[in-house]
């Protein structure tokens, strides 16, 4: 129907059936944003779930772990323990047999970790300094060699790149009965000193007390007292910058070693270059 400007009158859109079809695109869009973002939740809420398992089961394989290598060195005469800020370490050198039993338990270790747990320990005995224990955070470790391992089995290296310990303690046993002081040289505190209070007790196989020391020592200076068995020299205990060390050639000592820091916390434990254990990879969860 023309009108009398003669054009053709075309419908209007309805303006309310426009905004329905706009809210409706809008509230559709929302719910699928909603439901997106859902999802993100629940992905996050079962990451964290089994994160949280993983980080568990972590703490138990690698506990159990380190507990089992500690036995290990135990069954072949070398211990340890914390005693609030003392760390007590004791051995007896040289023992070749025993100290070659380390390197066999922790592979008898490996192998039933493997079957326990075989996706997730990555447990490399075989990278394991089996000659060096570390107390962490001291900057510390007792070595048997100044490179790696065991080495000739005859000497016993405390090294430490600061002094965080204030006084050391060393009981030595040398399963000997003809024993005498041969020297002793301890350079007492002086200008500039770096001290440290220490106590030494030699006995031989009798029991009898050979040598006694308890006072303060330079650690600046090298210190140095040699006992004299059958083989002249046989048995030392001497100290330097950075190091305190026990040697002995054929003779065993036992040696029974306490220092004592400034503050309690002590955490004492193996290389742990060669125990890596990843339990986030037997969850699914990757980065």
């Amino acid at each position: 129907m023309r009108n009398k400007n003669n054009y053709v009158k075309t419908p209007r859109l309805n303006q309310k059936g426009v905004f329905i079809t706009l809210t409706a695109l809008f509230l559709a869009g929302l719910l699928i944003l909603a439901s997106t973002n859902l999802q993100k939740s629940r992905n996050l809420e079962e990451n964290a779930t089994a994160l949280a398992l993983a980080s568990e089961r972590n703490y138990f394989v690698k506990q159990n772990l380190t507990d089992e290598i500690r036995n290990a060195y135990a069954n072949s005469g070398i211990t340890w323990q914390i005693d609030g800020n003392k760390f007590t370490y004791a051995e007896t050198i040289p023992l070749p047999n025993a100290k070659n039993k380390i390197s066999q338990n922790l592979l008898k270790i490996k192998s039933f970790f493997y079957k326990n747990f075989p996706q997730n320990p990555n447990f490399l005995p075989e990278n394991i300094d089996a000659g060096k224990i570390f107390l962490y955070d001291k900057n510390l470790n007792i070595s048997h060699s100044q490179t790696s391992g065991f080495g000739t089995n005859t000497i016993i290296y405390i090294n430490y790149s600061s002094q965080k310990f204030a006084s050391a303690k060393f009981d030595l046993n040398i399963a000997s009965s003809t024993v005498i002081l041969d020297t002793n040289t301890l350079p007492s505190c002086g200008t500039g000193c770096a001290p440290l209070t220490l106590s030494i007790t030699a006995r031989n196989s009798g029991g009898t007390i050979i040598y006694s020391f308890n006072g303060t020592v330079d650690l600046n200076k090298t210190g140095k007292v040699d006992f004299n068995t059958p083989a002249a020299s046989e048995v030392s205990f001497d100290y330097n910058a950075q190091m305190l060390s026990i040697t002995t050639i054929t003779t065993q000592v036992s040696i029974k070693e306490t220092l004592t820091f400034n503050d309690p916390y002590l955490d004492v434990g193996i290389d742990q270059n060669g125990l890596v254990i990843n339990e986030m990879s037997a969850f699914g969860i990757k980065g």
